[in-house]
């Protein structure tokens, strides 16, 4: 499958975690300015809020075009400060641009991404992010870094038919800033 070749490939990259000193007490702390090979991300889903903690098995990546679709490549593989699980998995189609963009099932694949925060798992339907910062090189495919804030709809059943996502609601919102790719 194509996230599991990403990873393969993904994995060449080793690189360490250094987090930043100073936060901008303007906006969450999710969202603050980033250094290189390092990130913050929080989500609040069920009126709970995740938050990503870096250690040494947290893995993440935001590519664009490594596999030639021209979608940009969203992947978060970590604990939170509970030691919960904390995923994404997104194909996003395009660069990710400075603004607001919604993404939706109908105008992409049913399955565009999955996130999972504090054992609730979900086939997200909508997304609306707020790109504050996107910094994309070319010469590599890696954002360096993407700042946003995001809010969505999911849906925490796992039987989808068709492409049509269940009737269960779940609301979720977030904000991260992820720089460059942490592998551990």
């Amino acid at each position: 499958m194509k996230n599991t070749f990403f990873f393969l490939i993904t994995a060449l990259l080793f690189t360490s975690c250094k987090k930043d000193d100073e936060e901008n007490p303007d906006l969450p702390s999710s969202t603050a300015s980033c250094s290189t090979n390092s990130g913050t991300f929080e989500i609040e889903v069920l009126g709970e809020t995740y938050e990503l903690v870096i250690d040494n098995e947290t893995n993440y990546t935001i590519l664009y075009n490594w596999f030639g679709y021209e979608e940009s490549n969203f992947v978060l593989l970590a604990k939170d400060e509970n030691g919960l699980d904390l995923k994404l998995e997104s194909a996003l189609p395009g660069v990710i641009n400075v603004g607001e963009t919604t993404y939706t099932d109908v105008e992409n694949y049913f399955d565009f991404m999955g996130l999972t925060a504090g054992g609730v798992h979900l086939r997200v339907s909508t997304i609306t992010m707020d790109v504050l910062e996107s910094e994309l090189s070319m010469e590599d495919g890696i954002y360096r870094p993407l700042r946003a804030t995001f809010s969505g709809i999911g849906h925490q059943d796992s039987v989808w038919t068709n492409g049509v996502p269940p009737e269960d609601t779940t609301y979720f919102s977030g904000g991260f800033c992820l720089n460059g790719a942490i592998f551990q």
